[in-house]
């Protein structure tokens, strides 16, 4: 998983309200440890290769503002919560892929 997420082209976050609140307390285990190595490689990143984490919301009830971990702070997501995912939203997520392709 180190080698994975700093050597991948592009890294999918999928931010449900569970994954979200272990990634803001570093919950130990699985979802602490990849927030770890996450952060860490979107923090050493310009702000244009910071556009290779592309997150994307499922399953998430928390408010505006709070549905991506801290770390990623105000980044773009991809929104693919509604019934419509497969339509706009996956258009959109395959373009964002393709940029780094």
């Amino acid at each position: 998983m180190e080698r994975g997420i700093s050597e991948t082209p592009v890294t999918l976050l999928i931010c449900t309200e569970n994954y979200t609140k272990k990634a803001d307390t570093r919950h130990p285990g699985g979802v602490g440890y990849e927030t770890i190595l996450s952060a860490h490689e979107y923090s050493r990143r310009t702000e244009k290769e910071r556009a290779r984490f592309i997150p994307i919301i499922r399953d998430n009830g928390l408010p505006p503002g709070l549905k991506l971990p801290k770390y990623l702070g105000g980044s773009v997501y991809i929104d693919m919560s509604g019934d419509d995912w497969r339509a706009e939203p996956m258009t959109r997520l395959i373009q964002a892929i393709e940029r780094f392709g």
